[in-house]
């Protein structure tokens, strides 16, 4: 019996934490130093995605992009992170040359990080306060990229 509620308030404590995190301004920064791109993740973007950082060699960028919300590709399998549909999809998703990972709330509007086959992902899918300021920043360094390319 008291395992029971031990179990569920620890499931009741993740949605809460999972729904206050959802509401806040996402937290990401994207920098390019030397030879490669860093996505740094802080406070519940951190939790949410269980992981901090990600870091690729800028050889490994196809590009970036602004994409529409609604013109996005399919996730695929959760495999560590955090999913809540309609609310937040955080963390690692899909398995071998379709592994992406995501950072997003219900945004109208994301970053679109695309990688080439030696990148430990296939693409990055970022909530960012200002998707189409952040990609003319960084268009320099790693090049613009077409969703649907290949």
């Amino acid at each position: 019996m008291i395992a029971g509620f031990v179990v569920l308030a620890v499931v009741a404590l993740f949605v809460v934490v999972v729904l206050f995190g959802a509401r806040r301004a996402p937290n990401v920064v994207i920098s390019c130093d030397g030879e490669l791109l860093r996505i740094d993740l802080g406070g519940y973007d951190a939790l949410l995605a269980v992981r901090r950082s990600l870091v690729v060699p800028l050889d490994q960028v196809r590009g970036v992009a602004v994409a529409d919300a609604s013109n996005l590709p399919a996730r695929g399998l959760r495999i560590i992170g955090t999913s809540l549909p309609g609310v937040v999809r955080a963390g690692t998703f899909g398995l071998g040359a379709d592994r992406s990972f995501w950072d997003i709330r219900n945004p109208d509007r994301v970053l679109w990080i695309e990688f080439n086959d030696r990148a430990p992902y296939r693409r990055a899918i970022l909530e960012v306060p200002d998707p189409h300021a952040t990609m003319l920043a960084l268009r320099p360094q790693i090049g613009a990229w077409l969703p649907g390319a290949v």
